[in-house]
């Protein structure tokens, strides 16, 4: 099973000493770019920049998706994190005009991981 990470829960485990707990649970633990940015960041602790600065085999970083506008409110890194583990949903609507009435057609498309 795999799992996409926000920078809290790695940024806590690390510095518990208890990462390594997340292999056993998980295959791969993705996570997007401005989470590993975030991680190795200046502010950040200097035992999760060195964790970051070699990350585990386990750990898979992805290129950011593309910005959902419906997640403005969240730091970069959780909309970065959200939108890699929830592929965006794209919907395609189709009208026709039957007996005089307008009937609307939508169909759902998911993109799996």
């Amino acid at each position: 099973m795999m799992v996409v990470a926000d920078t809290g829960p790695l940024h806590y485990l690390v510095l518990v000493g208890v990462v390594e707990v997340l292999p056993p649970l998980y295959t791969r633990v993705i996570v997007p770019q401005k989470v590993a940015e975030e991680l190795g960041a200046t502010g950040a602790p200097l035992a999760v920049q060195a964790w970051i600065a070699q990350p585990p085999r386990w750990l898979e970083i992805r290129a950011d998706p593309p910005a959902d506008s419906t997640l403005a409110l969240l730091d970069p890194d959780e909309r970065a994190a959200i939108t890699l583990a929830i592929p965006p949903m794209r919907w395609c609507s189709t009208s026709y005009e039957r007996h005089g009435g307008s009937t609307s057609i939508h169909a759902f498309l998911y993109r799996h991981l």
